[in-house]
């Protein structure tokens, strides 16, 4: 141990006589460090940190598969959470829950709140207690008991005044009186970041009974609600996925109408935390390797600085040796100075990473999951540590090698110079230089990759107009809004008196706004069309409901026939508009004008509906795919729904237009609340945010591999042309001209630059189809991105051996000559 305390006090003093060196060692690990630790932090909360609930790891939910339907992903029906309960004995406990929107109007201001109906199971299986209050009764599943309700600590505190007496008050939620009965504890949210809940809801402030009654238990058309369970102790994912396959055999024989054969019809069993994080881990674990390779480039740095002065230090330990020291004794002092450098370039990493934490929230979108979450705790420092370590004995073993090797004859000579490496330290420094050259191509081509996807996206025509538009979305519900008649009297009385308001250049209403969370679709029959899957199925389709001005207002085109109209009333022909994509697959060569389109199965007693236009296809989810459904529209005073999106075009102040919207409103219904309120444009710039945000940090980590390249070649440049102005003295001597010196080391460091290219390509071409996910109109291997980022790196190779070059070029031969 005391040998060791003088190994560290040595190397300090080292260090500190250094101070050039020392800084540079210290700040490339610490940006390399710092990189890697910011993105582990943000790894660490998203990816690897359990869930807030007891034993997490068992919480699991399901989805079902019909590909012959052409349903790639569906929420389960109430029947089907009966049949787990009832025929899947791997599971503990079994939760049902559905999202929605509640008007809570007994207050001052009415707001909207998000909530959950969900089964008295919901919060047992969870783990959760109200830290006031109780938790459902299971007598309250069943119908016909007073509505109780619990709310989150959140709206008990920014509502509520955090009043203990609010339990057993009630409150109003859609013109209904519920008791609140418990609040949940601070901290613990049923958000979609722990519970991935469905119809558009991102959070629970509000958790309701979901009784159900024996006809509803037998429901299995309806499939719009999330099951959750709890793996039995000792029970693993693929026995239970095992038993849920078994179930469905089953099903399939005993409800051949349900699940035709054909459909393809499955159900599968992912783990809860695995679905919360499925879109997010393919771009963060490009991310963590991006930040590795970022790592790596700054520790080749690193092993290069070492060489360089170990190189120097050839006499020192040439000295050493004849005194008696070991090679080992030599390799741990050596070992002991990279670990020290290693070390404190892992403190200055970890606060580069405590500095960036908030950059990167800032530059996160909203929906990433548990980005709240990401911090510096007990993981992250010993990830910082635990790197640090291993990257001061890794690459600062090689150069403690090379240095113990000493040759006494050469080092102790009189006159020698103190460093004799030959072409075998110049052929590790090239062999370093190429490989950071390799790994900086392949993350500018990663980087560039994203860069083409994000303008491509930018490109695509979304099927709307984006400019100058509003939206904001109400809600309809409570009593006065039970029945279809009353719904459509009352937007028709919203947009009439809207359309006197000056500033309103154009409006409408749909059920479903593009790029906005919710989902609406179901299934239809198109008469005289032959369905894939058999007799009994029928298509799924996207079905919307639209006020006549809603396509003028977002610059849908019209491809044929009309729009709504004022003739297409209640009383009226039953009426739809398809989309493009709904044209061209049923009727492709015909006509679409007077077809017949039939909600549900064609045996059912839904009436059929005329296609009296067609209008141009939307990108309703996302710009990078296109909906796997087709699409329909109906008149609104056809099929007055409950919950609409009002979008407004005008060319005035938005602020002052949404506040006299929210006027009008409050002048028909003081109960109703205004909610997700924003431009179009704001929307279509949040859909593409989660790509920005890889975007933006590959890029940002690409050029700071570029940069350690350069300082790196730079290095290794300067330092070979120091060890050969011997050499070059000699060549000057016998006629070379300065330019035949610097095209001579330029030379070099483009042969150096061309092997890590060639390299680079081979990795970047096997690397980036793992990208492939990532990427929308771009190639995995565009030959365009390959050869911008090549020349890119040559360029930066040329400026970064410019400098030593021409320093070469200003020799003095007499000098370089002098006998020392």
């Amino acid at each position: 141990m005391q040998t060791l305390l003088q190994d560290v006090r040595y190397a300090i003093r080292l260090l500190i006589k250094r101070p050039g060196f020392t800084a540079v060692a210290v700040l490339t690990l610490a940006l390399g460090i710092g990189a890697n630790s910011s993105i582990f932090s943000v790894v660490n909360a998203v990816l690897l940190r359990p869930l807030p609930f007891k034993d997490s790891d068992r919480l699991v939910m399901f989805w079902n598969r019909s590909p012959g339907l052409n349903i790639p992903q569906d929420w389960l029906s109430i029947a089907q959470y009966v049949d787990i309960k009832n025929q899947a004995d791997g599971f503990e406990d079994v939760a049902i829950a559905v999202g929605g929107n509640f008007n809570l109007s007994d207050v001052d201001v009415p707001e909207r709140v998000q909530g959950i109906r969900a089964s008295s199971s919901l919060l047992r299986l969870l783990g959760v207690q109200p830290a006031l209050g109780r938790a459902f009764l299971p007598e309250e599943d069943e119908p016909g008991k007073p509505l109780v309700a619990i709310i989150s600590n959140e709206l008990w505190q920014h509502r509520f005044g955090a009043d203990p007496d609010v339990i057993g008050r009630t409150i109003t939620l859609n013109g209904q009186l519920a008791t609140v009965a418990g609040i949940l504890p601070a901290g613990v949210s049923l958000n979609r970041e722990v519970i991935p809940t469905v119809s558009g809801i991102d959070r629970a402030d509000v958790i309701l009974p979901f009784p159900l009654s024996a006809e509803a238990l037998r429901n299995r058309g309806n499939e719009s609600f999330n099951v959750l369970a709890r793996l039995k102790p000792g029970v693993p994912l693929e026995q239970a996925q095992a038993q849920v396959d078994t179930m469905v055999e089953r099903l399939k024989q005993e409800y051949p109408d349900s699940y035709p054969e054909g459909s393809g019809f499955t159900m599968s069993v992912v783990p809860v935390l695995e679905e919360i994080v499925r879109n997010i881990r393919p771009a963060l674990l490009v991310l963590s390797g991006s930040v590795l390779f970022v790592l790596l480039i700054a520790c080749a740095n690193l092993a290069n600085l070492l060489l360089s002065r170990a190189a120097a230090r050839q006499k020192e330990f040439a000295v050493r040796t004849a005194l008696g020291a070991s090679r080992f004794r030599m390799v741990r002092q050596l070992l002991t100075e990279s670990i020290i450098l290693a070390l404190a370039g892992g403190g200055g990493g970890l606060l580069i990473a405590v500095w960036s934490l908030e950059g990167l929230r800032a530059l996160s979108p909203g929906n990433i999951p548990r980005m709240n979450e990401v911090a510096i705790d007990h993981r992250v420092l010993t990830f910082t540590f635990v790197i640090s370590l291993l990257v001061g004995v890794i690459f600062g073993l090689v150069p403690a090698l090379r240095a113990s090797k000493t040759n006494l004859n050469e080092s102790l000579k009189e006159g020698g110079k103190g460093s004799h490496e030959g072409s075998r330290g110049n052929r590790v420094r090239s062999t370093l230089i190429a490989a950071e050259i390799a790994l900086s191509l392949i993350l500018l081509v990663g980087a560039g990759l994203l860069m083409r996807t994000f303008v491509n996206l930018q490109r695509v025509n979304p099927g709307f107009s984006t400019d100058n538009i509003i939206s904001l979305r109400l809600l309809l519900a409570g009593p006065n809004y039970s029945k279809p008649d009353s719904r459509a009297s009352f937007y028709r009385q919203l947009l009439d008196r809207l359309k006197t308001v000056r500033e309103i250049d154009s409006l409408g209403s749909v059920s479903n706004l593009p790029l906005s969370p919710e989902v609406g679709w179901g299934g239809i029959s198109v008469e005289g069309a032959d369905t894939p899957s058999g007799e009994g199925s029928v298509l799924q389709a996207d079905q919307r409901t639209a006020s006549p001005d809603y396509f003028k207002t977002m610059n849908i085109p019209l491809i044929a026939g009309r729009f709504f109209d004022e003739h297409d009333t209640k009383d009226g022909q039953k009426v739809v508009l398809v989309d493009q994509s709904f044209a061209r697959r049923f009727w492709p060569d015909e006509d679409p004008i007077g077809k017949r389109i039939k909600r549900g199965a064609l045996d059912s007693d839904n009436p059929w509906l005329t296609v009296v236009g067609v209008v141009g296809s939307v990108r309703q989810y996302s710009l990078d795919a296109d909906s796997p459904r087709v699409a329909l529209y109906s008149p609104h005073s056809q099929e007055p729904n409950s919950g609409m999106y009002l979008v407004i075009r005008t060319a005035s102040d938005p602020a002052q237009v949404i506040a006299s919207v929210k006027s009008e409103i409050r002048a028909l219904d003081s109960s109703l609340a205004v909610y997700n309120v924003a431009l179009m444009n704001e929307r279509l710039s949040r859909s593409l945010a989660e790509r920005r945000f890889s975007m933006l940090l590959l890029a940002l980590f690409s050029m700071l591999a570029a940069l350690l390249a350069a300082v790196g070649i730079y290095g290794v440049m300067n330092y070979s042309v120091a060890q050969r102005t011997h050499e070059i003295g000699i060549r000057m001597a016998l006629g070379a001209k300065a330019g035949d010196v610097v095209r001579m080391v330029i030379k070099y460091a483009l042969l150096t630059t061309a092997a890590g290219v060639a390299v680079g390509i081979g990795g970047s071409l096997l690397l980036s189809t793992f990208m492939s996910s990532l990427l929308y109109g771009v190639s995995a291997n565009d030959p365009l991105t390959l050869v911008g980022v090549t020349s890119l790196l040559v360029t930066v190779a040329l400026v970064s051996s410019y400098i030593p070059a021409r320093k070469a070029a200003k020799v003095d031969p007499m000098e370089a000559l002098r006998y020392e």
